[in-house]
């Protein structure tokens, strides 16, 4: 379940607008974030720090 403003501000991202899956959704503006997800060994935490996603104007 995704929360109101989430969906708000993820739709544009999504054009079939689907955001069951979020790193489907951010695969256009963020390619390493599942990989990145997958390399981490902690159960929780940060996965990535200060990362920066260009999603246009």
């Amino acid at each position: 379940m995704i929360n109101p403003m989430s969906a708000q501000l993820l739709m544009p991202l999504a054009p079939d607008g689907n955001l069951l899956n979020l790193f489907d959704t951010l695969a256009s503006v963020a390619p390493q974030l599942r990989e990145l997800a997958a390399a981490c060994d902690e159960p929780g935490g940060v996965i990535c720090e200060s990362l920066r996603v260009s999603v246009g104007a």
